[in-house]
């Protein structure tokens, strides 16, 4: 995928191996590298002028993500990871002020889409992106670490308390414990953007597991990580999230996780939806109607009738949708035969 095609770029060259590559394709993966580099330090020149704006006002943040990528060398080359916005925690009493502060660095909101409406002064756990002109990508103020649904998991309490601090360009700012990064990684990537599910294969977020697992080795609590998933029923998922990280870059499987048949099974079935694209496409049909996807699109609570009051809507959406496409395509070939049976009825009485 594109988002993987700066880390494939260095891995390659690593290799020795980008001289084998045919010249259309070297080049496109090397634009792809340097303008990713180029944009990494942006997002690092930004990231660092939001901390210093946000410690002027007595505020230590707590990066995220990629965010915490630009300053802890997690990669070997920093053109590898992708990023597309600045993840960045900060108090939750203090976010609108944290918020307020960035539009004296010239950052504006995003307005919003007209597909994807968000509820930002409700209970989301950051604020409304904001951009700067000129610049590349968006900031995120996060009052939470997640949404409600995963941080029942890692609470952002936990992250407050065991985040290592780091001092660098005259700013302050820390990362949370390698621990919480590696757990962020796995719940951001397999619950929230349901990935495991949905049998889908994020190799960007895969990889930098591997990464992390090499940087930190040792350090990674793994104990204090399967009890957290374990207590919220999610073992199965740091399980074959594990087992796939194996399977595709080498990482080795941490003692007393080792995978069991399930993490097989979801294994093969990912590869399968990557061959089969139909079958992809099935489950993404499934999941148009999974509680989630209903409350979002219709507004409604998670309760029963709601969501089945929903789910029968948008059946008969999807129905009408389908009907009419059906409608449509017979109607363009019964005007085809009869355009045919006039040309061929002109032409007999042509000849005779």
């Amino acid at each position: 995928t594109k988002k993987i095609a700066p880390t494939l770029w260095v891995a390659l060259r690593r290799r020795k191996l980008v001289e084998y590559l045919p010249n259309e394709v070297r080049q496109h993966l090397f634009n792809i590298y340097l303008f990713n580099t180029l944009k990494n330090m942006d997002f690092k020149k930004q990231t660092t002028e939001v901390v210093r704006q946000l410690n002027s006002i007595g505020i230590e943040p707590i990066l995220l993500k990629g965010s915490a990528s630009l300053f802890v060398k997690t990669f070997d080359d920093p053109g590898s990871r992708m990023m597309v916005d600045l993840d960045i925690l900060v108090p939750k009493k203090s976010a609108e002020e944290c918020w307020n502060a960035l539009g004296f660095l010239g950052y504006l909101p995003i307005k919003d889409s007209l597909d994807l409406r968000v509820d930002y002064q409700g209970n989301h756990h950051h604020l409304r992106p904001l951009y700067r002109p000129g610049k590349c990508g968006t900031v995120e103020l996060h009052k939470d670490v997640l949404p409600t649904s995963a941080a029942r998991i890692l609470p952002t309490q936990l992250i407050w308390e065991r985040a290592e601090a780091i001092n660098q360009s005259g700013i302050v700012m820390s990362v949370p414990s390698p621990t919480h990064r590696v757990l962020h990684n796995l719940l951001h990537s397999s619950l929230i953007n349901q990935t495991y599910v949905r049998g889908q294969i994020s190799l960007q977020s895969l990889h930098e597991l591997a990464m992390m697992q090499n940087l930190y080795q040792e350090r990674i609590d793994w104990e204090t990580i399967w009890q957290l998933m374990d207590k919220n029923g999610q073992t199965e998922i740091l399980r074959s999230s594990l087992y796939l990280t194996n399977r595709l870059f080498g990482s080795p499987i941490p003692n007393r996780i080792d995978p069991t048949f399930s993490s097989a099974i979801h294994c093969a079935r990912t590869r399968l939806q990557v061959r089969w694209s139909w079958l992809d496409q099935l489950v993404e049909r499934i999941f148009w109607f999974s509680t989630e996807n209903i409350c979002d699109r219709y507004h409604c609570n998670d309760r029963f009738w709601s969501v089945t009051k929903g789910r029968i809507r948008f059946a008969g959406h999807v129905s009408c949708k389908y009907t009419s496409r059906a409608f449509n395509w017979i109607k363009q070939h019964l005007y085809l035969l009869y355009s045919s049976g006039i040309i061929i009825a002109i032409n007999s009485a042509q000849n005779l």
